[in-house]
């Protein structure tokens, strides 16, 4: 009897052990099968935004989002994380997670301002300057605060109210104005209006994004390069324009940032750096 009992209990051991084995087989296959996935990206409006590149993790390649916004992926097995990347565009959620066949993983699109425009936005900048008086050489300081103070939009048009305020080293403001630029698409414009809201003067400043051989308003995009300011290190799309004016020349650097907008500029008359402006701050998007 004794034997009966251990050689059953034999037979169970192996029994559980092989069920064991075979379950875990099962959960492992289970596992690995391949799977599909889809979902669309959208702005806040709902409209799809095309030329969005998903990655996923785990060495599965890339997709790319039609211009409806929709995309899809096939042949992924495991945890496999899914993030979209757009230069220009930040997307809610950043990433998902997915791990079987799922029709709805879905994105929400924002896109940056070229210039570095929302509201509140703050840009804090140093301005040095030197000019020779009756022989001469004198030298100056005072900083330059541009903010953001509202933004509106009607129809076609978003307008941004900058306020721009010139101060000296003892925080004592030496002017002030506000300013309205305008955005139409990707152009942006400075406007001028009259007590009633109405556009009485529209100057083209530049269209988004640059490409050498475009202008930003009398410069001249030469090509990107790196430039360093007290605010960073930025890739910048470095402009150029010299003109003559009392028969000095004058050669005017301007560095652009995109999506932060201008990060520096340099005026020389002729071998004297006459003004000098260089971004010390930025706070935006």
């Amino acid at each position: 009897m004794k034997r009966t009992t251990s050689g059953f209990r034999l037979v169970m051991c192996i029994a559980v052990i092989g069920l064991l084995v075979t379950t875990s087989g099962c959960s492992r296959e289970i596992f690995s099968r391949a799977y599909s996935v889809s979902g669309k990206i959208t702005d806040a409006d709902g409209k799809g935004i095309g030329g969005v590149a998903i990655a996923f993790s785990g060495g599965f390649g890339t997709a790319t989002t039609s211009n409806d916004g929709e995309w899809a992926k096939d042949d992924l097995k495991g945890k496999v994380t899914v993030t979209p990347t757009k230069e220009g565009w930040k997307f809610t959620p950043a990433s998902r997670t997915v791990s079987k066949e799922v029709s709805d993983v879905d994105f929400v699109g924002g896109c940056y301002d070229y210039a570095g425009y929302v509201e509140g936005a703050e840009w804090r900048y140093k301005v040095s300057s030197a000019f020779i008086y009756e022989g001469e050489l004198l030298t100056g300081e005072y900083y330059s605060l541009m903010e953001v103070t509202s933004v509106r939009r009607e129809g076609e048009w978003t307008y941004y109210d900058v306020a721009k305020t010139s101060i000296d080293s003892d925080d004592e403001i030496i002017n002030s104005s506000v300013e309205v630029v305008g955005r139409k698409g990707m152009t942006y414009y400075n406007i001028e209006m009259d007590d009633d809201g109405e556009i009485y003067y529209c100057d083209e400043l530049f269209t988004a994004p640059f490409n050498a051989g475009d202008t930003i308003g009398d410069f001249e995009v030469i090509r990107q390069e790196s430039v360093t300011t007290a605010a960073g290190t930025f890739t910048a799309w470095y402009c150029h324009v010299s003109y003559d004016e009392d028969e000095v020349e004058i050669y005017a650097d301007l560095w652009f940032a995109p999506y932060v907008g201008i990060v520096k500029i340099e005026i020389r008359e002729g071998d004297i750096v006459a003004q000098e402006m260089e971004l010390l701050s930025y706070e935006g998007q």
